[in-house]
């Protein structure tokens, strides 16, 4: 039964952002690539893979510990995350009505959490808020000390994925991000597609490191 409730999150999880992803693409004019009504852009379908396989192995591995709070919480981010991830390799933009839609669906649930399990509602509200205050803090401070080169929406997702990855998860998650967008940006400049003065896209890069975090803890 693991490996089917498992398999059920990670097709959810696919099926959900994929929809969305057309539903975006369509409200912040993305220009994605389409087939009819089917969207075939190369981007959304890798990301969409990537959400499923590593939703499919957290799961499996978190399957006898894991709370439907903590499912549902799971879920929503990644389907968030790979949807800013889209619309910031398309249009370089993070979507403040995203953010938001973010923001509530996390108070919801961690509203209904309390409710539910008061004790570890609590628990986990503490890990939550800290982790939105040091991953926004740091973001804060990098858009502070760039003087506006890292964008105020990165700084604003920095603190909602901080709520939902907790103190656990969000350094990892923005380590690894940094690391990865590091090496391509300097394998980009090396191949002189880049120069050191372009931006880079830098939510694939948090959305990737997420994925990493949570097939390590």
């Amino acid at each position: 039964m693991n490996i089917v409730y498992s398999a059920a999150a990670a097709v959810v999880t696919g099926i959900v952002f994929y929809i969305l992803s057309g539903y975006a693409g369509t409200k912040y004019e993305l220009e994605l690539e389409r087939k009819n009504d089917w969207v075939t852009d190369i981007r959304v379908i890798v990301i969409a893979s990537l959400l499923t396989v590593v939703m499919f192995v957290y799961f499996l591995r978190k399957f006898e510990t894991i709370r439907i709070t903590e499912a549902i919480l799971t879920i929503i981010i990644f389907t968030g995350m790979g949807i800013l991830s889209v619309t910031d390799l398309k249009k370089k933009t993070v979507p403040n009505r995203i953010i938001l839609i973010l923001l509530i669906c996390w108070a919801v649930i961690n509203g209904a959490w309390l409710l539910l399990d008061l004790d570890t509602g609590l628990q986990n509200l503490a890990y939550s808020v800290l982790g939105g205050i040091v991953a926004g803090a740091i973001f804060l401070l990098c858009y502070l000390v760039s003087r506006g080169k890292l964008g105020a929406g990165d700084v604003k997702l920095s603190f909602v994925m901080g709520l939902y990855l907790t103190s656990l998860r969000i350094m990892g998650a923005i380590l690894y991000g940094c690391i990865l967008c590091l090496v391509i940006s300097l394998i980009f400049v090396w191949r002189k597609k880049l120069t050191m003065k372009d931006g880079v896209p830098l939510v694939p890069f948090l959305t990737a490191g997420m994925l990493l975090t949570y097939l390590i803890v």
